[in-house]
C-alpha cells in the first residue's frame, strides 16, 4: 500500500512535468529505519536509485514525506500492473496479508486506478484510461509531503515486508522492489 502511494505520486508528478528532472527542490530528510532494495534482474528498465519515506513508523492518518530517484531506461509503458505481496510480522514471523478493499496482497492497474482516484492530475489527457508516456531519464522527487487522510485499524499497526513486481503486457517485467516498513495508527 505504501509503495503504491509512492509510485502513484511519483508518476503523477512525472506526468504533470515530464520535462523536469528534479521536481521539488530538496530539504534533507533524516535517515529512516525502513529499508528497501531492487529485487529484479539487472535488465529491468526501471530501477529505484534512492528512496526515503518518513516518519518511521509512518503514522496514519498524517503527513508522509517521500524522497526518491528513479532511473527509467526504456519508454514507460501505459499498461503497468503492480503485483503486491504484503506480509505482517506477528509473534516474530511474517504472515501474508490478504487483499481486502484494495489493501494488502493485491494487484493494481497503476494507470487505470490512478485516473479514477486522482482525476484532477489527468484532466489534460482527455479522459484517457491509461497514463501518458514518460521518456527514459532519471527522475527525482525530494521531500514531497503528502497528507494521508485515511486511518488504519489498530490491528494494522506493526512491521510489514512488501514485495512489488511491476509488469506490462507490452514491455514484460519492469521492476521489483522489496520494502520493510512500519505503520502506526
Amino acid at each position: 500500500m505504501a509503495f503504491h502511494i509512492l509510485l502513484l505520486f511519483v508518476y503523477i508528478l512525472l506526468v504533470n512535468d515530464a520535462n523536469a528532472r528534479t521536481i521539488i527542490r530538496p530539504k534533507q530528510l533524516q535517515n529512516l529505519k525502513f529499508s528497501w532494495d531492487n529485487c529484479g534482474p539487472a535488465t529491468d528498465p526501471i530501477k529505484i536509485v534512492s528512496l526515503s519515506i518518513g516518519p518511521d513508523p509512518i503514522r496514519l492518518p498524517g503527513n508522509v514525506a517521500i524522497s526518491t530517484s528513479i532511473n527509467i531506461t526504456k519508454p514507460f509503458p501505459a499498461d503497468i500492473e503492480a503485483k503486491v505481496d504484503m506480509e505482517k510480522k506477528v509473534a516474530g514471523i511474517y504472515i501474508k496479508v490478504p487483499c481486502e478493499h484494495d489493501v494488502g496482497s493485491c494487484s493494481y492497474s497503476i494507470c487505470t486506478n490512478s485516473t479514477k482516484v486522482y482525476p484532477e492530475f489527468f484532466k489534460g489527457y482527455n479522459g484517457a484510461k491509461t497514463c501518458p508516456s514518460i521518456p527514459p531519464a532519471t527522475y527525482s522527487v525530494s521531500n514531497l509531503i503528502t497528507d494521508v487522510k485515511k486511518s488504519i485499524p489498530s490491528i494494522a499497526d506493526g512491521a510489514f515486508r512488501i514485495t512489488i513486481n511491476f509488469n506490462s503486457n507490452h514491455a514484460g517485467h519492469l521492476a521489483c522492489l522489496h520494502l520493510s516498513i512500519n505503520l502506526k495508527s
